[in-house]
């Protein structure tokens, strides 16, 4: 779905994000989305273990390329923070770009957004691990 290099610089602006958080930010992609991209991200955090994470911080980008459609969620320690509002401002970030055929930069537009936020309320601490991987799950 992905070359090489577009994997990279998503990974890399997860791992630039998680330096600033203890929160994890992961990213799912399929070529199809089997229902609501709404329940699939819900389905699919919940099957990724992100409900695991110590603070309930945990935010999830998923994106069903051939279906053109996507979802960004949090769980609920962060979602309490921010709000819907915030999700919905950051989907529409990531639309625009997504709109112009820039899945990457929309992908990595979403993931600077949720991890400025969880930074200013997660910040990293000391004794922070990366409890989940940054690599891309297809």
């Amino acid at each position: 779905m992905l070359s090489k290099k577009e994997e990279l610089i998503i990974t890399g602006a997860i791992k630039e994000a998680e330096e600033k958080t203890s929160a994890e930010i992961r990213v799912f992609m399929e070529e199809r989305c089997p229902s609501e991209p709404l329940r699939r991200a819900i389905e699919s955090f919940e099957k990724l273990g992100m409900t695991e994470t110590k603070e309930r911080n945990g935010v999830l980008i998923y994106v069903a390329i051939k279906d053109r459609k996507f979802a960004i969620i949090g769980d609920i320690g962060i979602h309490r923070k921010v709000g819907n509002d915030f999700w919905k401002k950051t989907a529409q970030e990531m639309k625009a770009h997504f709109t112009k055929g820039d899945i990457v930069s929309g992908i990595v537009a979403g993931i600077k957004q949720a991890g400025d936020a969880l930074s200013t309320y997660f910040p990293r601490r000391d004794d922070d691990i990366n409890e989940l991987p940054d690599e891309i799950i297809y």
